[in-house]
């Protein structure tokens, strides 16, 4: 009964083209990114509710929905996919934040006020724009000529109005401009990638129920993971692209009304292979397994490593492999705020029997002046990969790194 029921609009929305409409509707996304404007709806969660709370009424009352596509094939297959990639994509962040032992209480407010203002902050933003992204997307497939070229444009735009560009007067070195590229830039265009797809196919509907759900888990989840810059944005990049693809070959099948069988059908295994492997090339990168790489900074390792080689190193988790290390061997430690790898060149052992590790970089001329504690030893080095790591290097060259220092 209740999908029988239609918003009656107003005939001023009968008055102007499309176009003109996805022209007003990009301008209201524009709004609240205004640096002037911007701080005005950060201080005050009740105007950013009221304004994208109008933004809702307006296109439920005044914008014409005969140029939005119809998706009866696809619509309901589409909010499942939604619903599925929303959650592989918590599950991810949240096991990854448990290998890695960086899950942290939210620092959201948990009371009921707190709760209350996250809704009302959350809730109008998701739903206005996802409607906006259906909108824009539907004329654009309708009326315009190069139909995937310009909804490839507007979702760059639509992207473009979620950045927060005042960050970058903030950047001063290589590595804060890259941390801000990776974790603030590149996975906002990724995700943005994903809900054009899921609104193309399911309708505004699909869009807010991914980005709710996702929106939702970061938000009231009382543990969440706090990654660095190039977790968060491996995470945030590589998997809503490749849930994309995949949701747009399996939707084309969907709406091509092809047979799928599931001895012939393709069921996407090229992209949950290329998922497969960019998770865990993603998780070997931050050391979630047994091995890991790190960059090499300087020469005190030559010949045996240069700066811009990569090291694989096998992490010592067990005190009695802190007892098997030998001289010669090459371990990765801990000194302050660096990591050091150099060469054991003689073992110490107190009365107690308690040992500590002489090292030596190869191309030094003299023994590093401190002992190494079985504490601060992360690993012993197992290979040696030549030059893949020059752009880590190249980053790292300016600052005032001490020798046998890798990234």
């Amino acid at each position: 009964m209740l999908q029988n029921i239609q918003i009656k609009k107003f005939d001023i929305g009968y008055n102007y083209s499309p176009k003109m409409f996805v022209i007003i509707l990009l301008m209201l996304l524009v709004v609240p990114v205004v640096p002037s404007l911007r701080n005005i709806f950060n201080a005050s969660p009740y105007i950013a509710f009221i304004y994208w709370g109008s933004i809702i009424i307006i296109q439920l009352l005044f914008i014409p929905s005969n140029y939005m596509i119809r998706r009866t094939k696809v619509k309901e297959q589409a909010k499942m996919y939604s619903i599925s990639g929303a959650i592989f994509f918590i599950t991810v962040s949240f096991l990854v934040g448990v290998l890695m032992k960086c899950l942290k209480r939210s620092p959201y407010d948990s009371s009921f006020l707190g709760v209350f203002l996250n809704i009302i902050t959350i809730v109008p933003v998701i739903v206005s724009r996802e409607m906006i992204r259906d909108y824009i997307v539907s004329v654009s497939w309708k009326i315009l000529k190069h139909k995937l070229t310009a909804i490839v444009i507007f979702t760059i735009i639509i992207a473009l109005t979620e950045i927060n560009f005042g960050k970058i007067q903030n950047l001063k070195d290589a590595e804060s401009i890259l941390a801000y590229l990776v974790r603030d830039i590149l996975p906002v265009f990724s995700r943005n990638f994903l809900l054009s797809v899921l609104v193309f196919y399911g309708g505004a509907i699909s869009g807010i129920i991914y980005y709710g759900m996702v929106e939702g888990f970061f938000k009231f989840f009382p543990f969440i993971p706090e990654f660095s810059w190039l977790v968060d944005g491996a995470i945030g990049l590589v998997i809503p692209i490749l849930l994309g693809m995949y949701f747009w070959e399996r939707c084309e099948i969907y709406r091509a009304d092809k047979i799928v069988r599931s001895s012939k059908a393709e069921f996407g295994y090229f992209y949950f292979i290329l998922l497969s492997v960019s998770i865990i090339f993603s998780w070997f990168i931050v050391g979630v397994f047994l091995f890991y790489p790190s960059v090499i900074l300087t020469g005190s390792m030559q010949p045996k490593m240069y700066p811009g080689d990569v090291i694989i190193i096998k992490k010592i988790l067990e005190e009695k492999e802190i007892y098997k290390l030998k001289e010669g061997d090459i371990i990765n430690f801990k000194r302050e705020n660096f990591t050091i790898t150099h060469r054991i060149k003689k073992i110490e052992e107190d009365e107690a029997g308690n040992i500590t590790f002489r090292t030596k970089g190869d191309n030094n001329k003299s023994e590093d002046v401190d002992s190494v504690n079985p504490n601060d030893v992360k690993g012993i080095v197992i290979k040696v990969i030549p030059k893949i790591g020059i752009p880590i290097y190249m980053l790292k060259s300016n600052d005032d790194i001490p020798e046998g220092v890798v990234n």
